[in-house]
């Protein structure tokens, strides 16, 4: 939790003081991560948000989406990294309320973007004297943390693919990994590419001056470009996970398929015999041959002649391959 203010690109940082009282020339931004019952209560302490805002702020489910309320405030919900109790990578709800002079952000846990954006205004505010300036400062870099973590997952497909290719061996687990991964992040960026879109034209009708309306279009575009460039990646990284997944198939079903095969000629080919062997061993009288002497050679003799046949007929056929 921290509240940050900017008067005259100045910065003061401050953990204690959360009063929601800036003047004209001062903007504020607050922040709040941890369970959102607190974050509920915290921001009831504020006296900002009136009670719709806070429900959307503090609900435990969102999807990316963005829109006004009466009084003209934005609220905003995305997606960025984090780390969530699995202890691993995540995409991690970010809510943002925003009005004139003022930002909120709320999220359930710590998102790097959210330092980093704090780490870089703390070193040099030049340039920031409105609140959705601090607002795209955070979506750039929630969408480059996002970038770096696609381009992480491209490289474990790429060696995936040379591992494919060299042996033609596959690691099931992280194929399986990546593909929900890649699942659950187009499943929340197509949205947010929508309210990064949405947002920038809000931005511009309501928030920004005619003056830095050409920077800020570019801003906002630049962020829509980048999520709509992941959302391409994500696509043909896609489609080579399937290639894979199709390619060990085919494998394991030319594999499957050729040991049936093998049984069914083993089987084929012992069936006469086992027939021969099932009549001979029938407990009864009179069989012809019965005494004579020579009855159990005559009868592998037969069975030798049998399997020869065999052997040459199912080469004929190529059922050897």
């Amino acid at each position: 939790m921290f509240a940050l203010s900017i008067n005259e690109e100045k910065i003061l940082l401050d953990e204690g003081d959360l009063s929601l009282t800036p003047d004209e020339s001062t903007i504020r931004w607050y922040h709040f991560d941890g369970e959102m019952s607190e974050a509920r209560e915290w921001l009831f302490s504020l006296k900002g948000p009136d009670l719709d805002s806070i429900n959307v702020l503090s609900d435990d489910f969102t999807r990316p989406r963005l829109f006004i309320t009466e009084n003209d405030e934005l609220i905003l919900t995305l997606r960025g990294i984090g780390f969530g109790e699995q202890q691993g990578m995540e995409l991690i709800s970010l809510r943002a309320w925003m009005t004139s002079n003022v930002l909120i952000t709320v999220s359930r846990y710590p998102i790097p973007a959210i330092e980093a954006a704090q780490k870089k205004l703390c070193k040099k505010a030049k340039g920031i004297s409105l609140p959705h300036h601090i607002l795209w400062l955070v979506c750039e870099q929630l969408v480059t943390d996002i970038t770096n973590d696609i381009d992480t997952k491209d490289e474990t497909v790429d060696s995936l693919e040379n591992t494919w290719e060299s042996d033609h061996t596959l690691d099931i687990d992280t194929l399986t990994l990546v593909r929900l991964d890649m699942s659950k992040l187009r499943r929340f960026l197509l949205p947010q590419l929508e309210a990064f879109q949405k947002l920038s034209l809000v931005i511009l009708e309501q928030f920004s001056t005619e003056k830095e309306n050409a920077v800020c279009a570019a801003r906002w575009r630049e962020i829509c470009n980048s999520t709509h460039r992941d959302l391409e990646v994500i696509t043909e990284m896609k489609e080579r996970v399937t290639i894979l997944k199709e390619g060990l198939e085919q494998r394991m079903n030319r594999a499957m398929n050729r040991i049936m095969y093998l049984l069914s000629v083993v089987a084929a080919f012992f069936l006469p015999l086992t027939f021969i062997a099932s009549l001979l061993g029938m407990n009864v009288k009179g069989i012809p041959g019965n005494e004579h002497p020579w009855a159990f050679f005559s009868v592998c003799g037969v069975m030798l002649i049998v399997s020869l046949f065999q052997l040459l007929l199912f080469k004929r056929w190529k059922w050897f391959g």
